[in-house]
């Protein structure tokens, strides 16, 4: 697991999880977007957490992101939880 990945790294990986995944438009999607403007209903956006889990290794809870979060606030969460990891989720 990189734990050197900058927020800018991470919004990067998860930019590239939307489109390919979810199928949301690149055009729609910026740092500072919500998911609710990003159309992300709220059972995807529980899949993207669970997505981000197994990518980076770390642990996302629901709290962490809802429909009027940001990428630049998920980001921000795995990105600091990267620097606090000791070991993987099983």
């Amino acid at each position: 697991m990189d734990t050197t990945l900058s927020v800018d790294d991470v919004c990067d990986t998860a930019q590239t999880l939307l489109v390919e995944r979810f199928g949301v438009s690149a055009d729609v999607i910026g740092p500072d977007a919500t998911f609710e403007e990003m159309d992300v209903d709220s059972l995807a956006l529980a899949e993207f957490a669970f997505v981000l889990q197994d990518e980076f290794g770390i642990l996302i809870s629901q709290e962490d992101a809802d429909r009027q979060s940001t990428l630049i606030d998920v980001a921000r969460i795995v990105q600091a939880r990267l620097g606090d990891a000791t070991e993987p989720v099983a």
